[in-house]
């Protein structure tokens, strides 16, 4: 009698264990993700960051589907910071917190390609747009930078709403 029951048991285990389940949709965090895509902005389709499965305990900035990172960030962008050093990357608009590294100064269309000599300043008048075309945020304290004078369109921060800003003590563009 256990024998069969044993078998019976091992039977059942096989058959309802190997059913897949179909995905809740209240719960489907791929359906989130994937639905997290900015269509004015191609935000999530273009290798730039952005705020994913919002509101669920998966929430954070993801990248092509892919979860770079947990946070709570539904009320942020993702900027891209630090451009032209070796922090350079993709910075939460929140909190100033690093999403991830990335050389996306100009790599992305309609992107900003300046860049920032990360000097050192203690307030915003510190801090000053150098190079033949306005496109490297420097501190005043530093020698001036020099640059080949050409023009490029993703040189004029102001079209892209960035200002040398001095951030933690840092020369860099920002939003505002």
């Amino acid at each position: 009698m256990r024998i069969l029951f044993g078998i019976l048991l091992l039977g059942a285990i096989l058959a309802f264990g190997c059913i897949q389940q179909p995905p809740s949709s209240a719960n489907d965090t791929n359906a989130t993700i994937n639905n997290s895509v900015n269509e004015s902005t191609g935000e999530g389709s273009t290798g730039i960051p952005y705020c994913g499965a919002i509101g669920t305990r998966s929430e954070g900035w993801y990248r092509d589907g892919k979860l770079i990172r947990y946070d709570n960030c539904a009320k942020c962008k993702a900027e891209c910071g630090a451009i032209g050093t070796r922090s350079e990357g993709w910075y939460s608009s929140c909190d100033n917190s690093l999403i991830v590294w990335d050389q996306c100064a100009g790599q992305y269309p309609n992107h900003f390609c300046g860049w920032s000599t990360n000097g050192p300043c203690s307030s915003d008048s510190d801090c000053i747009a150098g190079g033949c075309s306005g496109q490297v945020c420097q501190s005043k304290h530093e020698e001036p930078i020099v640059t080949t004078c050409e023009y490029r369109e993703c040189y004029n921060a102001q079209s892209y709403g960035l200002s040398c800003r001095c951030i933690n003590q840092r020369c860099e563009w920002r939003s505002g």
